[in-house]
């Protein structure tokens, strides 16, 4: 398992074309959770998003991004990740904000072996549930 935070400082003058960007690398075969965490002040000017390559990865929606203003947005997912060591890049910028604000970025990794039980036991009970349901049980 890798736990990684990155943060990233968004100029005022950062803009959707020429966005602020840091790149790091994750090791691990799945990305499991991410947090991103936005201080006060932020007022959902701050806009950032995680990409893969040129691929954006969070938000899922490639017109979208995440905003926010004293919150932290917080989810697990079971993403594969290209390769066992995988550059990322976490990619901000201001839509008309006039400070910086430098937005936090976590993320959990895990290597196959480490969620095949977790994979292994859900197939399991989707089966069973599949089951009861075609013999009328649930």
């Amino acid at each position: 398992m890798g736990v990684y935070q990155v943060d990233l400082t968004v100029p005022s003058t950062a803009t959707e074309l020429e966005p602020a960007e840091v790149s790091f690398w994750v090791l691990g075969n799945y990305i499991t959770h991410v947090e991103i965490i936005f201080p006060p002040g932020c007022n959902r000017v701050t806009k950032v998003a995680l990409f893969y390559g040129i691929r954006k990865i969070y938000p899922s929606e490639q017109d979208q991004w995440f905003s926010g203003n004293n919150e932290t947005f917080k989810f697990d997912t079971l993403d594969p990740l290209p390769d066992a060591m995988t550059k990322l890049r976490f990619v901000g910028w201001n839509d008309g904000g006039r400070y910086d604000h430098t937005i936090s970025l976590r993320i959990v990794t895990k290597w196959d072996w480490e969620i095949r039980e977790r994979v292994w036991l859900k197939s399991l009970l989707d089966r069973m549930e599949l089951l009861l349901r075609r013999i009328g049980v649930i």
